[in-house]
């Protein structure tokens, strides 16, 4: 018989809010733990605010402007083989 085992997948940290004091560029480094690496990073939610982008391998979070509106968006961490964690980060109004 074969067990396939799914892992919880945690990402560090897993609630951020960006303020409007932040000095730009900004960067947010995120972390996983509890799965097989290697881990990649994607981010979801931007929508039309093209001023945040994640480093895929490494999981950082880069900012070079502040949106017009607050910007909800989830940072979704996989492992190798495919179990997932989320972040939730708020990028605050300029």
């Amino acid at each position: 018989a074969v067990t396939i085992t799914s892992y919880t997948i945690t990402v560090t940290p897993a609630v951020v809010t960006i303020p409007n004091t932040v000095t730009l560029p900004f960067t947010q480094t995120f972390t996983a733990s509890g799965g097989t690496s290697p881990y990649t990073y994607n981010i979801s939610g931007l929508g039309t605010y093209t001023d945040a982008s994640m480093a895929l391998s490494t999981g950082v979070l880069t900012i070079t402007a502040l949106p017009t509106t607050d910007v909800a968006v989830i940072v979704t961490t996989t492992d190798a083989f495919g179990d997932t964690g989320t972040a939730s980060v708020t990028i605050e109004t300029a």
